[in-house]
């Protein structure tokens, strides 16, 4: 289904893409501006989209070197002006953001998720990181780009980063101090268990007769009985 639905998303975004580059004369700049990063956003999700069930990393690491080669080589056309840096950069981030960061985010919550009380404890942990680096990355992409409100992407990045490094550090505690009570109880009910043996060997050993008196008695039996025979 997600397959399907993946597909869609790029035929769809690409006409929209198509159509927005035609009639981007008639179009406000700022319009133009936040119309194409929402459609660029929604077709390498649609790839995301595509692979995010798959059981290896290989899908994974594919998006993201496909991220970073777009902005190296958008970064390198910039320094040596060679025209066509600014789209490069942009698909680049935005590749990174919506084609890799979702499969990363999947990866992470079925990571975590053993170790939650609830889906929805992991899923929100994981969504914190992926809402923290999509906001620095864009941040960073409006800045590059010297659009309005960079700064204030990249800082609201950095504090949903923060919250989530936080909140990770305090559900390890969390884990640790609810493993070590786990391990504790398991060492206390083993030690509880293994007096009971002990003491239970100490009253066998005291109403039964030792095997050295068994094994004497069993001798004279055999001998009396013999003794008879003949």
């Amino acid at each position: 289904m997600t397959r399907k639905i993946g597909i869609a998303l790029i035929i769809v975004f690409s006409l929209v893409l198509v159509s927005l580059i035609m009639f981007s004369e008639n179009i406000p700049k700022v319009a133009f501006i936040i119309l194409t990063i929402l459609t660029c956003s929604q077709i390498p999700f649609g790839f995301a989209l595509i692979s995010i069930n798959s059981k290896t990393r290989t899908a994974k690491r594919i998006h993201l070197a496909i991220g970073v080669f777009l902005l190296t080589a958008g970064l390198l056309s910039r320094f040596l002006l060679i025209p066509g840096a600014a789209v490069e950069i942009i698909v680049g981030i935005l590749w990174f953001c919506f084609a890799y960061s979702p499969i990363e985010l999947k990866h992470k919550y079925q990571k975590w998720l053993p170790f939650s009380k609830t889906k929805f404890e992991s899923l929100l942990l994981s969504s914190i990181d992926f809402v923290g680096i999509t906001m620095l990355a864009i941040g960073i992409m409006f800045k590059i780009q010297k659009w309005p409100g960079g700064n204030s992407l990249q800082y609201f990045g950095l504090m949903i980063l923060l919250i989530g490094l936080i909140s990770w550090n305090f559900k390890f505690k969390k884990e640790v101090v609810r493993r070590k009570e786990a391990e504790d109880k398991i060492h206390e009910q083993f030690s509880e268990i293994q007096d009971s043996i002990n003491y239970a060997k100490r009253i066998q050993s005291a109403i039964l007769p030792s095997d050295r008196i068994v094994k004497n008695r069993w001798q004279i039996h055999s001998f009396c009985t013999n003794q008879k025979i003949l």
